[in-house]
């Protein structure tokens, strides 16, 4: 049920976050959504999510290991699982235009766009805009309102 929930999730981030035109190559290209560690998480969003479409692109969920994340990920979730911190994972994404969430408290902290915090029953959010921003993404104010608290800039 927890991986569900999160699947309409991240169907709605699609809706609410703007990518550069270059994340597309082609008109009908894919939205990929990888799944770091999944073997849980990924069969459950591709039932899910399987056959959906974001602004005409036809959503691809695919399980990926931290030894080959994709550079053409629209979004990339970290399961609580993932052997690297998200620090690791930002660095070895680069620049490219994937929107980094995470299962773990401190992950939008440490790197993360956007994290999912348990919040006694239910499931919260937690947003960095800086850390989408710096891979060329905008989080409408629509999903900045539903999170549980937004980090805008990063105190030095």
């Amino acid at each position: 049920l927890e991986y569900k929930v999160k699947a309409g999730y991240l169907f709605n981030f699609a809706k609410y976050v703007e990518w550069p035109a270059s994340a597309f190559p082609a008109a009908d290209s894919p939205f990929i959504i990888a799944v770091l560690d999944g073997t849980e998480a990924g069969p459950v969003l591709e039932q899910v999510l399987g056959g959906k479409n974001v602004n005409g692109h036809p959503v691809q969920v695919k399980t990926v290991s931290a030894a080959n994340l994709p550079k053409d990920a629209h979004i990339l979730l970290v399961t609580r699982t993932a052997d690297k911190t998200p620090e690791e994972i930002r660095e070895a994404l680069g620049t490219a235009p994937t929107l980094m969430v995470g299962e773990t408290d401190q992950f939008a902290e440490r790197g993360g766009a956007i994290a999912f915090v348990r919040d006694e029953e239910s499931v919260r959010l937690t947003l960095c805009l800086e850390h989408a921003s710096r891979n060329g993404l905008k989080i409408s104010a629509k999903l900045s309102n539903v999170a549980k608290s937004v980090k805008a800039k990063r105190k030095k």
